[in-house]
């Protein structure tokens, strides 16, 4: 790496705020440009889940990083009384045996990747623990470090210490809508009132992530440069608790996976529900259309989504089929990639664009480790090794490459 490159950081979510921190941390010159306000797109919109129980060693090791670095971020910004993570733990629930048999291979693979936190249990002892969860199951597994997280106080309090260093700039309200580029590099982004030039410039859009990557191409190369993603819409509920749950238990409750995929989670007052359902890819979408409830996936009647996802969470919760009733409904944009893992490289067409974006919405989820992983690559530049000394071991990033051919081809089977 070059002595203090000027880093250019597209996106203002979680993701953009960790690459700025610590790209400013490696010695870097940060502008971080967001075309709205900070947090303006999926960030806000998120079930904000953290869970180091995925399918494949690489993510395991990758949100296991990104958990150790939540849960000391407010000391490191100077804030430790602000809260950022709630580590309530996440719980796998499995109604058969041939569903036990599968989070037992998981159990497994995680373990050998390092997560030794994780725990296998029998239907007796999940019932015994948690008491949300009906007697009529089979088993769970459960880790006690997963977490949910407070996307707002994060990304707010980041990019409030990144304002003190004077080698940063934060510019919103600011859509980048060309780019200046000479042979294979980029000089400089442009938006409606500003050219920032640049040494590096770094994707970090998410959902948005393939329209941006398309101003970066001439019209011949754009098939060639375009990214995998695609962006679809997910639907939150939320549903009173009142008076009907003691607060400390409710409060204390895990992010709860139930067997055919839906899931809740406390959330202040209310209980979070979503089930992820099959929905159109909408590679056109405007910052409006984020908070449009399509027809039939709000919470109104029977046949609504929010009352469907009720009802399948109930049949395995009596307490939960029993709360007073739901409130509202949010939704927002994932960008979700055919593999379940993240982009995580440098373009393939332009020498001095890395893309950090993808992995059905769980970009919250490793936005630490996905920082660390674009600082390596800036440091060792666009033909250096893939490969990042951790703490645990060499980490190979060709899960994350955007070559497809380089992929390893593993879908990671624990998207939700």
């Amino acid at each position: 790496m070059e002595s203090n490159p000027h880093v250019v950081v597209i996106g203002a979510g979680v993701t953009g705020a960790l690459v700025s921190y610590k790209a400013l941390q490696a010695g870097c010159h940060v502008t971080c440009v967001e075309a709205r306000s900070i947090g303006a797109g999926s960030s806000s919109r998120s079930a904000a889940c953290v869970r180091a129980q995925w399918g494949t060693e690489a993510n395991v090791r990758a949100m296991r990083r990104s958990i150790r670095f939540y849960k000391k971020l407010p000391k490191l910004l100077g804030c430790p009384h602000v809260q950022m993570i709630r580590q309530n733990g996440y719980l796998y629930v499995c109604a058969t045996d041939e569903e036990m048999a599968v989070r037992r291979e998981l159990y497994l693979l995680q373990r050998n990747a390092g997560l030794q936190e994780v725990e296998l249990l029998d239907g007796e002892e999940t019932c015994k623990r948690f008491s949300h969860i009906n007697r009529d199951i089979r088993g769970a597994t459960f880790c006690s470090i997963d977490e949910f997280c407070i996307p707002a106080n994060i990304y707010g309090e980041v990019f409030d210490y990144c304002k003190l260093d004077p080698d940063f700039e934060l510019l919103v309200n600011a859509p980048v809508i060309r780019v200046k580029c000479e042979a294979s590099r980029v000089v400089s982004v442009i938006t409606p009132s500003d050219e920032i030039e640049g040494d590096l410039f770094v994707n970090a859009t998410n959902a948005w992530a393939p329209r941006v990557a398309r101003l970066f191409h001439e019209e011949g190369e754009r098939e060639y440069g375009q990214l995998p993603i695609s962006p679809e819409k997910r639907f939150l509920h939320f549903l009173r608790v009142g008076d009907s749950w003691p607060q400390k238990e409710f409060r204390a409750l895990p992010m709860t996976v139930f067997p055919t995929g839906a899931y809740c989670r406390p959330d202040n007052a209310h209980l979070l529900i979503g089930w992820e359902e099959e929905t159109s890819a909408d590679p056109n979408f405007s910052y409006e259309d984020q908070d449009l409830i399509s027809s039939g996936y709000g919470h109104v009647g029977e046949n609504s989504h929010g009352f469907r996802t009720w009802a399948e969470i109930a049949r395995w919760s009596e307490k939960i089929a029993n709360l007073p009733g739901m409130e509202r409904t949010t939704s927002g944009y994932y960008g979700v990639t055919p593999d379940r893992h993240h982009i995580i490289d440098y373009d393939r067409v332009v020498d001095n664009l890395i893309h950090v974006a993808g992995c059905s919405g769980h970009g919250i989820m490793s936005a630490p480790f996905n920082a660390d992983a674009v600082l390596h690559l800036i440091s060792v530049g666009k033909g250096g090794s893939r490969t990042m000394n951790l703490e645990d071991g060499a980490f190979d990033l060709l899960p994350f490459a955007l070559d497809p051919t380089k992929r390893l081809g593993v879908v990671d089977p624990t998207h939700l």
